[in-house]
């Protein structure tokens, strides 16, 4: 009988962990992840729905920011978000704070997160995800020794489609035109694919949620492409994740880990020009290349001036002048564009010699010196540069080689003639191989102590939190688009503002602002592009008309002192998508105020009310329009201002003011 109940409790407990392992194998319909925010206001849900499929829903108050919207990565054509099984789960915890370089000087990451295991066609693979008190994040991995082919995702993103949104065309370069609409248009106009950022609000503005791309260094960047439907209930609008450049897919091998997709969700303008959620979740930077991560003594951030815009040709003699009179506006920096590689040469010095001539003289000045290169033989490609037809190669189909010898020689070269950063163009890339080629190019730039500018690239995903170096990048419809006329009816106010709040999200920008002359600046007013300058957020902020333009500006005062990074960014009450914005910025204790007119057709009167000030007093410099002449240039004035003080200002159709406002 005692081998008998010894028999029947082992029996029972083998039973019992069988159930149990079947519990956790097996996927089981209705079965749920949850996991919410650090403040509970939002919720993630993942389950197997009734069709088998992986899905997840994300929830704000109880409310459906997504709906229900399936998962998955699509590997040798098998979707591995059908008849998935949940091995285990892992929670975890992230609250932490890191310098920064941008709207303000300490980020804040702090996330709920949980890594899911799974099992599909016999491979495991991963799920990370992360709920943040302003989104969501979510990735996904595997790992194979043997060479597979990624096909994409079977990631679905179900909106509601009563949505408004600011969306843009997926391009190569990525420098698109912001366009206004519902959620619905996208796909039955020119945009046939869009891509991170993108906005969508409702029609009071009552809340913010924007889809972002975040980490990915060395993989594609995705898109996302409408999904048509033909079932009656048009009550949500989804968007498939999409990867323009390979939609077949391409061949991996080893460890592998998509972007992040993330959701950002918040009521204001000002929690979502404030979020941190792109940078978070990318990894923080290796101590060996930045023992103090940003605060690194040469990663300055400064202001800069640029031959090209300005039209002024790159002759040596050119950039000395150049050099000499960004001293007299207060820059930091002179960029020397195109053309000085191959021009300065002679039987007395080579580009090199002469790149360090440059270089002392500047720094005599206290000017840093940024250089221009392409992605091309300096580095790793092989073209006939002579060719006439040949000035770049297309780089999406360039099957780049990853082997960095040549692009160290040629980064340790100017390096040694003292360059403070290399400006790297003509990527026009999001392909993985490209993404890593930048990685590898911000390394090497890194051990030899030189910041990043890249042109002709993808949009921001996170890269300056893991690499502090990367000081800036365009990836904008920004100011080189006027430089062969324009203005605003190119261009109008309403842009710059919708790119303040969708582009700019996604990381810094090289907009290049502040265009004066015409008919470059035709349409706008000085007041406008000198408040774009401290609103485009750029560490490195590259000015981009002629110095000469400035040094005769009222605003020069501003312009000499004017920050790029700030320790706090404020969106004030009243600003609003395409018609106004206005910024509140901190630099110590001094603060700057600026606002732009997207009205091109209306006089528009804004009321400034200083509450964010402390208790003292301030002596506000303001530079503004002049309303009665209506013409361009800027007047100024001088007054005291304190705490709650309130000032009303008038902006000129495309106009705009902006304010220093120094402690007394």
């Amino acid at each position: 009988m005692i081998k008998n109940r010894k028999y029947k409790t082992l029996l029972s407990i083998y039973c019992v962990s069988v159930f149990l392992l079947m519990m956790a194998v097996y996927p089981v319909h209705g079965q749920h992840i949850s996991i919410k925010s650090p403040d509970k206001r939002l919720s993630t849900e993942i389950y197997i729905d009734s069709y088998n499929h992986l899905t997840l829903e994300l929830k704000r108050n109880g409310l459906h920011i997504i709906h229900p919207s399936s998962l998955g990565i699509v590997i040798n054509e098998i979707d591995y978000g059908r008849d998935p099984v949940i091995l285990s789960t892992e929670n975890y915890t992230i609250d932490e704070q890191y310098s920064w370089h941008g709207n303000h000087s300490t980020a804040v990451n702090r996330c709920e997160g949980i890594k899911i295991s799974l099992k599909s066609a016999s491979q495991t693979w991963w799920m990370d995800v992360r709920v943040y008190n302003d989104g969501l994040a979510f990735k996904y991995s595997y790992d194979t020794s043997d060479s597979t082919i990624f096909n994409g995702e079977s990631t679905v993103l179900n909106f509601s489609s009563a949505l408004n949104a600011k969306y843009m065309q997926h391009k190569l370069g990525e420098e698109s035109k912001i366009y206004s609409g519902k959620i619905s248009d996208i796909g039955k106009n020119k945009v046939k694919r869009t891509m991170p950022p993108l906005l969508l609000y409702p029609e009071d503005m009552s809340e913010y949620l924007m889809v972002l791309e975040g980490g990915g260094f060395n993989f594609h960047g995705y898109s996302l492409l409408p999904v048509e439907s033909d079932l009656e209930d048009q009550s949500t609008y989804s968007l498939r994740v999409d990867y323009a450049e390979a939609p077949n897919g391409w061949l991996t091998k080893g460890e592998i880990n998509t972007a992040w997709k993330i959701i950002c969700t918040v009521n204001t303008l000002n929690e979502l020009v404030n979020t941190d959620i792109v940078s978070n979740v990318c990894p923080a930077p290796d101590p060996k290349l930045f023992p103090k991560g940003a605060m690194e003594e040469w990663i300055k951030p400064g202001k800069s001036t640029w031959n090209w815009w300005a039209r002024v040709g790159v002759d040596y003699e050119n950039q000395i002048e150049l050099v000499d009179l960004a001293a007299q506006m207060g820059a930091n920096y002179h960029l020397v564009d195109i053309g000085w590689d191959s021009k300065w040469k002679d039987d007395t010095y080579n580009s090199y010699e002469y790149l360090k001539k440059l270089c002392d003289h500047a720094a005599s000045k206290r000017i840093g010196i940024f250089v221009w290169k392409t992605s091309d033989v300096s580095f790793n490609l092989e073209q006939n540069k002579d060719d006439p037809n040949n000035k770049f190669i297309k780089m999406k189909g360039y099957d780049v080689s990853l082997d960095t010898v040549l692009m160290r020689q040629e980064v340790e070269r100017i390096a040694k003639a003292g360059a403070k950063g290399i400006k790297l163009d003509y990527i026009n890339s999001e392909n993985s191989k490209w993404k890593a080629y930048m990685e590898n190019f911000l390394k090497i730039c890194a051990e030899n102590k030189l910041m990043v500018d890249f042109h002709g690239c993808p949009i921001p995903a996170g890269e300056s939190r893991t690499y502090p170096n990367e000081i800036t990048r365009e990836a904008i419809f920004g100011g080189e688009k006027l430089r062969g006329g324009g203005g605003a009816k190119k261009m109008p106010t309403s842009h710059y503002i919708d790119l303040i709040f969708t582009r700019l999200i996604a990381g810094h920008a090289d907009y290049t602002p502040a265009i004066f002359r015409d008919p470059q600046g035709e349409g706008f007013t000085h007041a406008m592009q000198l408040a774009s300058a401290m609103m485009f957020t750029s560490p490195l902020l590259c000015w981009a008309d002629h110095p000469d333009e400035y040094l005769e500006s009222e605003g020069l005062e501003i312009i000499k002192k004017l920050p790029t990074v700030w320790d706090e960014t404020i969106v004030l009450d009243g600003s609003n998508l395409s018609k106004l914005a206005v910024y509140a910025r901190r630099d110590g204790s001094d603060w700057y105020v600026a606002g732009i007119n997207g009205l091109d057709d209306r006089i528009q009167n804004y009321q400034l009310d200083f509450h964010f000030l402390k208790d003292d007093k301030y002596l506000a410099y303001i530079c503004f329009d002049d309303i009665e002449s209506a013409k361009p240039e800027i007047k100024s004035e001088e007054r005291i201002v304190s705490k709650g003080d309130k000032i009303d200002i008038n902006m000129l159709p495309s106009g705009g003011f902006i304010i220093q406002l120094t402690k007394k």
